[in-house]
């Protein structure tokens, strides 16, 4: 009976031995890969997200399991603001770097707390930082992140019918090196543009540039041919200009960026104007210029690592 009894035990241990080591991660180390970038989002609403791009070198890690994570946080140094975690989703884009290969994952946030409207919160340099059910706790850098919280409202003084980007091509990638707007005003009296703002800090909209044309048949056209002088995208804006609106003309407003050419696709846009002596802001939801098919390697000078040790 004794010997019936001390196998049952062994029999036991051999078991729960077998179970752990299958529960053991294959890998001593995941190694999470992030694109530092800026974000520009106009949130209208609770449920709205922002989608995240993370590249993990090994699937089947409690990192990337929405159900693991009891706190999510986007954070710098000053500001610190709870988000939610709606989804961590994986694709089918598996990319290669340096040898290793990685799946590319996109972690939804939204921003359901402590929301106001009309609040800006600009969080430089920031982090998504998460913590789990075992007390682990990792932060990703991210890059910048500029949130305005505001409805979108109807607008009875001016109208968009139209609106797209030319884009020219910087060392094989794409930028925005202007935006085109089809611009009605619907008063009977003058309407003045103050200001164009898409709430990036190193990404300007330069309206002492902006020019009235016809008509553009090619995106791609330079910003020189239609302003008629030579244009450096690099530098920065003064704000000593405003416009006139005029109707059935193309307003065309070049970007320039304060210290390097940035990919940056997608952002709202905040037109400020003066009528009738009065301030008044048009507001744009974020809009996606062009679409990216950027692999690792694209975002090679860009890439933020984390290394978590099992």
């Amino acid at each position: 009976m004794r010997k019936f009894f001390f196998g049952v035990i062994f029999l036991f241990i051999v078991i729960s031995l077998i179970v752990l080591h299958q529960d053991k991660p294959s890998k001593s180390m995941v190694h999470l890969l992030t694109v530092y970038k800026d974000y520009s989002r106009i949130i209208t609403k609770p449920e709205e997200t922002i989608s995240i791009p993370i590249y993990s070198d090994y699937e089947d890690t409690f990192l990337l399991d929405k159900e693991a994570i009891t706190s999510s946080y986007i954070s710098n140094e000053i500001n610190s603001l709870e988000i939610k975690i709606d989804n961590i989703r994986k694709t089918e884009d598996i990319n290669k770097l340096d040898e290793e290969t990685y799946t590319l994952y996109y972690i939804d946030i939204s921003f359901p707390y402590n929301l106001t409207s009309e609040q800006i919160i600009d969080i430089s340099d920031c982090k998504l930082s998460l913590t789990y059910i075992n007390d682990e706790s990792i932060d990703l850098e991210i890059g910048n992140m500029y949130l305005m919280f505001n409805p979108i409202e109807e607008n009875n003084q001016i109208s968009l019918y139209r609106m797209f980007a030319l884009t020219n091509f910087y060392n094989g990638k794409e930028f925005i090196s202007a935006i085109v707007f089809g611009l009605t005003n619907m008063t009977c009296e003058n309407i003045k543009i103050t200001e164009i703002d898409n709430n990036i800090q190193t990404m300007n909209l330069d309206i002492d540039e902006a020019k009235f044309i016809d008509e553009i048949n090619n995106v791609h056209e330079s910003i020189e041919s239609i302003i008629r002088h030579e244009y450096n995208p690099i530098g920065i804006i003064s704000f000593s200009t405003s416009i006139d609106l005029i109707n059935d003309k193309l307003l065309v407003v070049p970007i320039k960026y304060e210290d390097v050419i940035q990919t940056t696709n997608r952002f709202p846009l905040i037109i400020k104007y003066i009528y009738q002596d009065k301030e008044y802001s048009y507001i744009i939801d974020d809009f996606m210029f062009f679409e990216t098919h950027n692999t690792l390697e694209d975002y090679y000078g860009s890439i933020r690592e984390f290394i978590y040790n099992y």
